[in-house]
């Protein structure tokens, strides 16, 4: 209530005001009039709000924001950090997990009107990190050897392990492998982690491969045989090897002759006897694998049995 012909006043609040006024004298004349006030609303206003942030994926950020209203009532705070994810409140943080460029939304209700800003968060990349690197330190060629790998980031990326041998195989992918060294050597196997944006890091794992000897697995020779020219021996070889080396076969006969190279080969004893014919297999880095064989020699006798890796057939 004020008093007067002319009177200010505030209204605090929007809405629809009924003003009434009421004038008399002294001899106690009375007369009122009425009038109809309509109070628009003010928007709040925003007073303190962040700028523009650059962060690394995976940190948190807080934000800080003030407004003020002509209402002086209660105002409610919301925020849009623009990765689908929403907070609320003066003050609030949140955690980017991927790298990209978000547009944080602000919008402040004096329960009548929204006033809005915005801000441009940039959140950079950040490059994976090896935790764990494991594998066969030490394996002979033609035999698997293993290996695994974990790895970290602090955002939300997939990561894509790969592996590269250093023997010009192809190279694999995922957290544990399996490859076989067809030689023997140093190995330098390079794992690269790379997660789905640029962000990639590489560490190193040293493979030591021993050569692996080959295996005879086959050797069959004539178990009796008639000296002289007319009275020659077959011999026959096979072997295998776990590397890609070239084999060498080299038969020595027992009598004191030259060896024969060949895996199969042909020999005539000059003279009666009992001999011991061996086959030698020599890979190309030195491996070695023998077996023997007895070799009967007659007079004048044809050839009876073949000796094979079971015996005498």
């Amino acid at each position: 209530t004020a008093t007067g012909p002319l009177v200010d006043y505030t209204y605090a609040d929007n809405g629809v005001y009924d003003v009434t006024l009421t004038v008399s004298d002294g001899d106690g004349g009375i007369d009122t009039a009425l009038i109809s006030v309509t109070v628009s609303n003010i928007a709040p206003t925003i007073t303190t709000f962040p700028g523009d942030i650059e962060i690394l994926e995976g940190q948190t950020v807080n934000f800080d924001a003030l407004a003020s209203d002509p209402h002086d009532a209660g105002l409610s705070y919301s925020w849009d950090f623009g990765d689908d994810v929403l907070g609320s409140g003066q003050s609030t943080s949140h955690t980017y997990l991927d790298d990209g460029i978000y547009v944080v939304t602000l919008d402040v209700s004096d329960g009548d009107d929204i006033t809005t800003d915005t801000l441009v968060v940039t959140v950079g990349n950040v490059d994976p990190t090896i935790t764990l690197l494991t594998g066969d330190s030490s394996v002979g060629e033609g035999l698997l050897a293993n290996f695994a790998a974990a790895a970290t980031t602090p955002g939300t990326d997939t990561l894509i392990y790969t592996w590269h041998f250093d023997d010009l195989s192809d190279d694999s992918v995922g957290a544990g492998v399996s490859h076989t060294f067809a030689d023997d050597g140093v190995y330098t196997v390079t794992l690269t982690v790379t997660d789905q944006g640029v962000g990639q890091t590489t560490a190193d794992f040293i493979v030591s491969v021993t050569n692996t000897a080959p295996i005879i697995t086959g050797a069959s020779g004539d178990q009796t045989a008639q000296e002289g020219p007319g009275g020659s021996a077959d011999f026959s070889g096979s072997a295998s090897d776990a590397g890609d080396d070239t084999l060498t076969y080299t038969w020595n006969f027992g009598d004191g002759s030259a060896p024969q190279n060949g895996q199969d080969v042909t020999h005539s004893y000059a003279d009666s006897g009992s001999f011991t014919a061996s086959l030698v297999v020599v890979d190309g880095d030195g491996g070695m694998a023998t077996r023997q064989m007895p070799v009967t020699v007659v007079d004048n006798l044809p050839p009876t049995a073949m000796l094979s890796n079971d015996g005498p057939v």
